[in-house]
């Protein structure tokens, strides 16, 4: 939007800044936003939600710049959509996530009346995320019963405690036992899984050690985290699909996009690739031999949307012929953007994705982690994002390197406890994200959902052949186009009933050929 108009009449809309703030703001231009903003005010406009959003900018704006005159800036505008008359909740949340940051920078006399302001404001905000932000802020201020109190309020789960904090932070938090009493209760799924996995199976002689089981899953949950796709040229992943399966689930009315039970994949190693790095092979005993009431469920994706070997392996027809499936390249908005437990996930919720980690168990092998599912180097290209590539490596060398850590770590953990069967079952959420080096070429990506046969009995399905739960969104919604196999037939008809159909979803032929 223009805001150097000529016309008086424009210039002197409060509207049209509130507008043209609004456009800079959504596309992260927020030096511009803060000036439409302020003349919104000059010319009369007071609206609370335009004093959040010139709060927030100045908060990104002072992230960028490092400058906590900004930070305090930001906080006032917190404040005078609150006196304005707001309610909304949304408020006292970035006014706490303002706060935080300051308070990464400087804790100043400023600081604490600012601090004293935001508390007495919200005091009767009874709102989850505005707990979760007192929660981590007074932990950062070390005021451990405070920020305990407010996450317990905040009903939120581990996963989500940690999601909010950068990796030293969280490192930080995970190596207290700061987190040990949300584990205590069976009124919050994380605490009823281990009270049902771990509490109840351990010996007396186990139960002294029970801190360190404790300790073990908060870091596997550490570990997940790190693990969740959400960086912004990761938008896209496809699902190499039988042509047959990918026409009902774009044409058949009520049938649905399936995890598949995990027993039922290619690789013979499923949820046993970790348990060979912690333990040595075979030395453990397996679901199998546990007959454990849980199972997992899984999607795979990958972030390759025209890779010759995927059409090879996967999508065959009932003839087993290579290529002759399709990719269907799904956006971002199938999956849960916020990171959520595969245990624990409501069942009409998105499922979020997470990369899968690739590890090398051999024992002699002086490196297990070999890389997480990431998206290689000549899809920028092909993309014409070439520019982008180099940050994005960065961030995916940062992430191995910390997973890297943290495995390493857990497998220290593992090894000091007695019981093995009660570890491989606490590990449960983690075990499916970790795959063997062998299928590294993949960098796959996947939702996994685990879900307990006694409990959960209704979104079960077993249909003799597998047994599989069906996701709730609709599939034609999310996809991006639709990629068909060098060797899948019927590409012009599927294409007119994609418009008969009135799905506006772009379909070409694979790039790669297939001899």
């Amino acid at each position: 939007m223009n805001s150097t108009v000529e016309d008086k009449n424009v210039v002197e809309n409060a509207e049209y800044w509130v507008k043209a703030g609004d456009v800079f703001y959504n596309d992260d231009k927020y030096e511009e936003a803060i000036k439409c903003y302020e003349k919104t005010v000059q010319f009369g406009q007071i609206k609370a939600s335009t004093f959040l959003n010139w709060g927030i900018a100045l908060h990104m704006l002072a992230r960028t710049k490092k400058d906590v005159d900004l930070f305090k800036k930001a906080l006032e505008k917190y404040n005078e959509a609150i006196q304005i008359g707001s309610d909304d909740a949304s408020v006292f949340f970035h006014w706490g996530i303002t706060l935080f940051r300051l308070a990464e920078f400087k804790q100043d006399e400023n600081f604490k009346k600012n601090l004293k302001k935001f508390e007495n404001a919200s005091k009767e905000i009874n709102d989850s995320d505005t707990f979760l932000i007192k929660g981590e802020l007074f932990f950062f201020l070390n005021q451990t019963e405070k920020a305990m109190e407010y996450f317990k309020k905040s009903g939120k789960s581990i996963l989500k405690i940690l999601t909010f904090l950068d990796y030293v932070n969280g490192k930080k938090m995970i190596e207290t036992n700061f987190l040990h009493p949300l584990l205590d209760s069976n009124e919050t799924e994380a605490g009823k899984f281990f009270n049902e996995t771990a509490i109840k199976k351990l010996t007396p002689e186990q139960i002294v050690n029970l801190d360190e089981y404790k300790k073990i899953y908060i870091r596997s949950i550490f570990i997940i985290n790190l693990l969740h796709v959400n960086n912004i040229n990761e938008n896209f992943v496809a699902h190499y699909r039988e042509k047959i399966i990918s026409q009902k689930l774009l044409f058949e009315n009520g049938f649905k996009f399936r995890l598949n039970a995990v027993d039922y994949s290619n690789d013979p190693n499923e949820g046993k690739t970790l348990l060979d790095f912690l333990y040595g092979k075979n030395n453990y005993k397996t679901d199998e031999e546990l007959n454990t009431e849980y199972e997992a469920f899984a999607s795979s994706f990958v972030f390759d949307y025209d890779n010759l070997n995927m059409f090879r392996l996967y999508g065959k027809d009932e003839k087993k012929k290579e290529g002759t499936g399709l990719s269907l390249v799904f956006k971002d908005t199938f999956f849960n953007k916020d990171a959520d437990m595969a245990i624990g996930t409501p069942e009409k919720n998105k499922s979020s994705l997470y990369r899968c980690i690739y590890i090398d168990p051999h024992p002699e092998t002086t490196r297990n982690v070999v890389t997480v599912g990431h998206k290689e180097e000549y899809l920028f290209y092909r993309e014409k994002k070439g520019d982008d590539f180099e940050k994005y490596n960065k961030n995916m060398k940062e992430i191995v390197e910390r997973v890297r850590k943290e495995m390493g770590v857990l497998k220290k953990q593992a090894n000091k406890l007695d019981n093995k069967d009660i570890v491989g079952q606490l590990l449960l959420n983690l075990r499916y994200l970790v795959k063997h080096v062998a299928f590294k070429e993949e960098q796959e990506c996947r939702i996994v959902k685990i879900l307990n046969f006694r409990e959960d009995k209704g979104s079960i399905i077993d249909d003799s052949k597998q047994m599989y739960i069906e996701y709730e969104s609709e599939v034609s919604e999310h996809i991006a186009k639709i990629i068909f196999g060098p060797k899948a037939e019927g590409f012009e008809l599927f294409k007119n009933r994609l418009l008969y159909k009135e799905l506006n979803i772009p379909c070409e032929k694979s790039k790669n050929s297939l001899a």
